[in-house]
């Protein structure tokens, strides 16, 4: 099974390039983590390797985005928070909003 935990943009007024800055490119470089642009303009950073390093900066990387922006976003681990040892919930923030909340808030 493929599992691609995603942040995903949930806005069109912001621009792919200021979306794009939040990705350090010594992390691009390494093709772990990938800029997507969605035929309906959804844009998201896709996370393609599982080793406990790039889990901790994928969600580190959610955490700035946060701290910095007031996008609406999502963090979506794919399934992975289903398990029980995982450190990390599936969030959303609305934009504008101060902090996220559950993604799966019924789970």
């Amino acid at each position: 099974m493929s599992c691609y935990p995603e942040i995903n943009l949930l806005q069109t007024d912001v621009s792919t390039a200021e979306f794009a800055s939040f990705l350090p490119p010594v992390i691009e470089s390494q093709g772990f983590f990938k800029l997507e642009e969605l035929v309906d303009g959804e844009r998201k950073f896709t996370l393609h390797s599982l080793a406990d390093e790039y889990l901790d900066q994928f969600n580190a990387l959610f955490k700035r985005m946060i701290a910095q922006t007031d996008w609406a976003l999502t963090l979506d681990w794919d399934g992975l928070d289903e398990e029980s040892d995982f450190p990390y919930k599936s969030l959303s923030r609305p934009a504008g909003a101060k902090a996220p909340m559950l993604l799966w808030p019924d789970d």
